[in-house]
């Protein structure tokens, strides 16, 4: 019947040939962009989850908090030129005070997690996720190249959706049936439909947004006609585009203003507990700038609504960012790729969803390989496809529990330790795909497999070495570390399950 649909139809051979193809020579690149995007999501409680030095914070009120601040960056950079405070949330419970150094770097401490500032070690471990589902790791100062081939999966992962709909005549009565027992290849093709079909208004969503923020890189010459080579005024006419201007030095040195007064202004506004950020330029000189900036939990937008004040006579100099319509439109889509806003929910929602989507990539990738094996056996093409799954599949998730690794274990004083994070990373992965081309397919997914689950089932005891193990994060209330080490336990659970079935069978993962 199958066969008879598509003779009777021939739109729909070349659309299922555009389908494997399109997602063959880009599901590789997809798939980690999807897998380290749904880490992303939670980019702050990893960060958390590798500051075990840090057991507890201690609440702390708005008003305490500025001025514990004040104090801290008085005493330790008066004559720097920005200083940011970061307001405690649900999110993120530590009091955060920064300033600039002249060499144009951040130093950062938390002020309630003890008696004594703690100096904040650059957390790398959800940044590091951010970088690779953006741009691959690849300076953006050096080349766009990372920029343009996410886009380039961004772009296959719209025409895959879109295909795979098309090219399925019954596609939502096949979403409706899983049939594990009947045959192999039918099995891997139910579960490819289900992790498909179930969220893909949100694989449509975040594939469109995330090339829609970045849409004057790839299509520039529209910018060009009308901006010229002034692409400042673009980026803050069209994307809303802010930063903080830190200009010469004028004018004689003055107090700052309380910034506790400034608070109480602001709240009357915003309501309390409305504050995430302060920042203050040039605070001990006459032409000090205060910005309080409005949290984004509750908006589905990345701009921060902000209301300016000069710092030495308190006056309200702006409230709100002028935006144009096409930069708020632009801050929304934006708000919806990032997720900032709708609590842990969503962010679940999120991860959950984006993981789904590289289990459909996943899945595609082994269809495609059994489908060829069935056809014409050993191709150049398929033996090569059938290395790059072990290594780009299985490899590349080893390669991410690596960094988690990495971030517990490497020592807290050696020089350029963020650094090492993506060499540690980089480094397993060369091993996983050296290993996956001078092995037989099969043997390969055994042996990464198994590395797999070791590497995530024992992930938890690192919190033993930097004594914050799975019980103390549970009786001193570090959810994040009992978050991540629970749900590390939960996935080798379930990959045991998982390669313990394939193994079973002569045929699944021959291919």
């Amino acid at each position: 019947m199958r066969a008879h649909n598509t003779m009777k139809r021939p739109y729909l051979r070349e659309m299922r040939a555009f389908h494997s193809w399109v997602g063959l020579f880009l599901g590789w690149i997809l798939f980690g962009v999807l897998l380290t995007g749904s880490l992303a999501v939670f980019h702050t409680e990893l960060d958390q989850w590798g500051l075990t030095e840090l057991s507890f914070a201690n609440p702390v009120a708005p008003e305490q908090a500025i001025a514990q601040s004040v104090e801290y960056l008085n005493a330790h950079a008066p004559d720097a030129r920005l200083w940011r405070i970061s307001l405690p949330d649900e999110r993120d419970p530590y009091l955060r005070a920064a300033y600039k150094t002249a060499s144009g770097g951040m130093v950062e401490a938390i002020l309630n997690s003890g008696p004594q500032p703690f100096i904040v070690r650059n957390e790398q471990l959800g940044s590091f996720f951010l970088l690779y589902h953006s741009h691959l790791l690849l300076k953006r100062t050096l080349t766009q190249i990372g920029l343009f081939l996410v886009g380039a999966a961004g772009i296959a992962m719209l025409c895959v959706c879109i295909s795979g709909v098309w090219s399925h005549i019954k596609v939502f009565a096949e979403f409706f049936t899983f049939r594990p027992g009947k045959n192999k290849h039918r099995a891997w093709l139910d579960l490819h439909t289900v992790l498909g079909i179930l969220p893909l208004p949100f694989h449509l969503m975040i594939s469109y947004t995330g090339l829609i923020m970045l849409y004057w890189l790839y299509v520039p010459s529209a910018a060009s006609v009308i901006y010229g080579n002034n692409l400042s005024t673009f980026r803050q006419e069209a994307l809303g585009t802010y930063s903080m201007v830190l200009p010469p030095q004028k004018g004689p040195a003055a107090p700052l203003f309380s910034l506790t007064t400034l608070l109480h202004d602001a709240q009357s506004h915003w309501g309390q507990g409305a504050i995430a950020k302060i920042y203050v330029r040039d605070p001990l000189y006459k032409g000090a700038i205060v910005e309080f900036w409005h949290e984004r939990a509750h908006q589905v937008g990345q701009q921060y609504a902000r209301r300016v004040y000069n710092g030495a006579t308190g006056q309200l100099i702006l409230q709100n960012m002028p935006l144009t319509f096409v930069a708020r439109v632009q801050s929304v889509l934006a708000g919806l790729h990032w997720v900032e806003w709708g609590g842990p929910s969503i962010r679940w929602c999120y991860a959950l969803a984006g993981l789904m989507g590289a289990g459909s990539v996943a899945t595609g990738l082994i269809l495609y390989t059994q489908k060829q094996s069935r056809a014409v056996q050993n191709t150049v093409l398929v033996i090569v496809a059938r290395k790059l799954n072990v290594c780009a599949l299985l490899g590349f998730s080893c390669a991410c529990l690596s960094v988690f690794w990495a971030e517990r274990l490497l020592p807290y004083t050696w020089p350029q330790r963020n650094a090492l994070l993506p060499v540690v990373f980089l480094g397993v992965w060369f091993v996983s795909i050296v290993h996956a081309f001078l092995t037989p397919a099969r043997l390969g997914w055994v042996r990464q497999g198994c590395l797999f689950i070791t590497l995530c089932g024992l992930l938890p005891l690192t919190g033993w070495y930097r004594h914050m193990s799975l019980l103390s994060a549970c009786v001193l209330g570090h959810w994040s570390v009992v978050v991540v080490d629970v749900s590390a336990l939960v996935i080798a659970l379930l990959w045991c399950i998982v390669l313990y079935r394939v193994c079973g069978y002569n045929r699944v993962l021959k291919a």
